[in-house]
């Protein structure tokens, strides 16, 4: 018999593994869904309540380490973008990044949030550390631009989805550098 700590009690009795509470899935994203669209209406102060119950339900409905933990973090930080509140942003990216430890670097999810909290670091005058998260993702679309065997579209594809990561790390350059930025 497997044993699992908490969770279902028939679970336990019979050795089955126990599921994700699909309610949890389902919750967070209607919670989610309400958030985007009060965002979009304007209604800011609505938007974030349920960007966090959606975050909430989330965390304790599915485990470390779940694509599905992640997205809320992702989301709620991309909601609080145009408000200002670079320290919320930086507390989820990096705690979204923390979740991906374990998971494979060159996932999209994992790229993206490196780049977005590269650009949360810079905003906040941390240039070494933003260049420390950047790396590993511009290192991925560096091989993925290398394994091409001809510069056919999807090369060229690829190398423009990572514009925006050499682009952020050629402001890194600056800003370590101490220099003025070229005008």
């Amino acid at each position: 018999m497997i044993a699992l700590s908490g969770g279902n009690p028939s679970a336990r009795r019979t050795g089955r593994r126990r599921s994700p509470r699909p309610e949890g899935y389902l919750h967070s994203s209607v919670f989610n869904i309400l958030g985007n669209a009060l965002s979009a209406l304007g209604r800011n102060a609505e938007a974030a309540s349920y960007y966090r119950r959606a975050l909430s339900i989330r965390l304790r409905s599915t485990a470390r380490g779940d694509i599905a933990r992640i997205m809320p973090m992702i989301n709620f930080a991309h909601f609080l973008r145009d408000t200002g509140e670079l320290e919320q942003r930086l507390e989820l990216y990096e705690g979204a990044l923390g979740e991906l430890a374990a998971k494979d670097w060159s996932l999209p999810v994992a790229i993206r949030t490196r780049e977005e909290l590269a650009g949360v670091l810079l905003a906040r005058a941390r240039p070494a550390r933003a260049r420390y998260v950047l790396l590993p993702a511009v290192q991925v679309i560096l091989e993925r631009v290398a394994s091409f065997e001809e510069f056919s579209a999807s090369a060229k594809a690829e190398i423009y989805r990572g514009t925006r990561f050499f682009t952020l790390q050629v402001r890194l350059a600056w800003e370590l550098s101490g220099r003025a930025k070229p005008e």
